[in-house]
């Protein structure tokens, strides 16, 4: 859930339907379906807003929709998706020395 200029949208994921916005007023306080992207089995993903664009970043499509006051939408265009990583990931912790902790100089 994201809010853009006033309003909240809502991505609802559906297996067999794809992609349903569903848009709510602040002062209204009333949802109704606003736009649908129609795939099957549509992938989790998670929202990130600029401006009055909302991008749908997912592991294997990145979509972008235009929330506009008058027609929200999604932009026909998909966006190229991250390419997938390579190699083996190893987890790293990272652990700093206090500020009291005397140092020797290097």
């Amino acid at each position: 859930m994201v809010a853009v200029d006033g309003f909240l949208y809502r991505f609802d994921l559906n297996r067999s339907l794809g992609i349903s916005v569903y848009r709510c007023s602040a002062s209204a306080r009333l949802w109704y379906e606003c736009a649908t992207y129609r795939t099957p089995y549509p992938d989790a993903f998670q929202c990130a807003v600029v401006g009055s664009l909302i991008y749908c970043v997912g592991r294997r499509r990145t979509l972008l929709f235009l929330a506009d006051n008058i027609s929200p939408r999604f932009v026909p265009k998909e966006l190229r998706s991250f390419p997938s990583p390579q190699g083996t990931l190893l987890p790293t912790v990272l652990t700093l020395p206090s500020l009291h902790v005397p140092q020797t100089r290097v």
